[in-house]
Formats: structure tokens, C-alpha cells, sequence
């Protein structure tokens, strides 16, 4: 009796641990591909298309039922499951705000647990952010551009790019009626771009 008691708590508590450590591992993954593509946008000579394609094919591969293999995460068909945000920052070096591109791939789930295409309005990146981000990145343009002058080189502008991920995680255990249930995985990184020597490709 007592066992019959306490067994739907006992069930409740692994199905929570296998739901949180799967949730964990997607997010692992989110990050991990999230970095590999912000390494290659700060590098500024990448088109924004190739760093959202460098998350996907970071993000690892799955096995299908008939022994192929796919992304583990998609932009874009049926099992389509993440959403790219990448937010161009140009800054002066007196911290005046010279320009803000955004380019944006894939899909996201909305409130009502519809997938849709993702769209700028989706970003996380409120103008209280992008103004900490500004101020964070002045002292180091003023570090860069301090050495510049002493080398008799012209002051350059600051340059910053966010990469924003947002990846629908689906629920091993759905809410009742609806088996699609998912939640929303969301990662940000940001980088100063350093341009190299070679033609930048916007």
C-alpha cells in the first residue's frame, strides 16, 4: 500500500529528470553551435547565410529509422526546429550608434505553439541591452584605437555582431492533449568584429 503510494511521485520525479536532462543536452548543443557560429561572423569577411549554416551543421547529427543521417537541428522544412537571429552593430568611436543590421533565418515557436518563420521582432535585444553592449565595447575601442594612432594608423569604428539562437525543444512528456508540446531554447553571443587583411564580404 505504501509502495502504491508513493509510486506515482517516484514516476513524476524520473520523468522530470529525463525531461531536464535531455532539455540540458539540446542546450549544450544550442551553445555549442551558437559559439562555432560567432567565432566565424567576428572574422567579418563570412556572409551571414554561411554563419547560420555553420549552426546548423555545428549542431551535431541524428539518425533516422533508415540508417541515414541528418542536422540535429533544421532552419527550415517539416522538423524545422531553429531560428537565427544576427544583429550587425556599428558604433563610432565616440560611442555614437552608426548603424544596426539584422538578418534573420529559420523558424521559432510563437505563444500559441505554432511554428512560423522567425522575424526581427523576435530578437531578445532590447535597446537597454544594445546600450550596455555599446558601453561594455567603448573601452576596448579606445584600447584599440589608442595603439592605432601610436602607429600613425586612422581610428576605426566599433564594430560588434549578436548571434541569437532560439531552438523549439519537444517535450518527452507533452502536456494532456497536446503531443507536440515544446519550449523554447534560447542563447546569445556577442564578439568584436576583427577584421583581417582580405576584402570583407558583407
Amino acid at each position: 500500500v505504501e509502495f502504491a503510494l508513493v509510486l506515482p511521485f517516484l514516476i513524476l520525479l524520473l520523468l522530470g529528470v529525463m525531461e531536464v536532462g535531455f532539455a540540458f543536452y539540446d542546450y549544450i548543443a544550442l551553445a555549442t553551435a551558437n559559439r562555432e557560429g560567432i567565432r566565424l561572423a567576428s572574422r567579418g569577411r563570412f556572409t551571414d547565410d554561411a554563419v547560420a549554416g555553420l549552426v546548423v551543421s555545428s549542431s551535431g547529427l541524428v539518425e533516422r529509422p533508415d540508417g541515414s543521417f541528418e542536422p540535429n537541428m533544421k532552419l527550415l522544412g517539416n522538423d524545422a526546429n531553429l531560428g537565427v537571429i544576427i544583429t550587425h552593430i556599428s558604433v563610432s568611436p565616440d560611442g555614437d550608434l552608426l548603424s544596426v543590421s539584422t538578418f534573420v533565418s529559420g523558424t521559432i515557436t510563437g505563444n500559441d505553439g505554432e511554428t512560423r518563420l522567425i522575424t526581427p521582432q523576435d530578437t531578445e535585444l532590447t535597446e537597454d541591452k544594445l546600450d550596455e553592449l555599446i558601453q561594455n565595447s567603448l573601452r576596448a575601442t579606445s584600447q584599440v584605437n589608442t595603439y592605432r594612432e601610436a602607429m600613425s594608423y586612422d581610428t576605426i569604428n566599433n564594430e560588434l555582431v549578436v548571434l541569437e539562437t532560439f531552438l523549439a525543444h519537444r517535450l518527452l512528456t507533452p502536456a494532456i492533449g497536446d503531443v507536440n508540446s515544446t519550449i523554447t531554447l534560447y542563447f546569445q553571443s556577442v564578439m568584436r568584429v576583427m577584421r583581417d587583411s582580405r576584402d570583407a564580404v558583407q
